[in-house]
């Protein structure tokens, strides 16, 4: 069955119209914009995400983490922004039976924005890591899902793992 030249006209036409309605509303409502440091360049703490926006992911990300792998400094995962906003898991793990939840870090150091790099364990904030040269967080004996997240508004930062240890946890990449 042959479609005439006016129908297919129309259908073009109407299917042109929801695309530039879809990518209109795209535009407008989605995305997140990027929160601006409110409270001093001094304080790093978040003003606008929750900590149920964290454990919720119920926010998108902008600006980063950018995650470079180097074999220069010893085999190492880099985690960096300059300018970061929104919610982010860097790894995670879903244990079914007892497991030890480690994280090692290194040169973990805020440089503007507010920021946060949290432990998250079966939907509820247990740890809210301190920058410093060397990090060691240690769940012990736990089951159910477990990550590293970040939180930031406009934030600035930077820090490193273990290529290794990154690797042993899922993650996106």
């Amino acid at each position: 069955m042959k479609m005439n030249e006016k129908t297919k006209k129309t259908l073009t036409m109407i299917g042109a119209i929801i695309f530039v309605v879809v990518v209109g509303a795209w535009i407008i409502l989605g995305g997140t914009d990027h929160i601006e440091d409110t409270n001093g360049s001094e304080n790093f703490s978040l003003q606008t995400i929750t900590n149920q926006d964290i454990v919720g992911m119920s926010t998108g990300s902008i600006g980063g983490p950018t995650i470079s792998r180097s074999t220069l400094t010893g085999d190492t995962v880099e985690f960096s922004a300059e300018k970061f906003t929104g919610v982010y898991e860097i790894l995670y793990d879903n244990f079914i039976g007892k497991s030890d939840f480690v994280v090692d870090l290194t040169a973990y150091e805020i440089y503007g924005g507010n920021f946060e790099l949290v432990v998250v364990h079966n939907d509820e904030i247990v740890a809210v890591l301190e920058p410093g040269l060397f990090v060691n967080y240690r769940l012990e004996d736990i089951t159910g899902y477990v990550s590293l997240r970040i939180a930031g508004e406009s934030a600035s930062f930077s820090f490193s793992m273990t290529e290794l240890e990154y690797d042993y946890h899922s993650h996106a990449e």
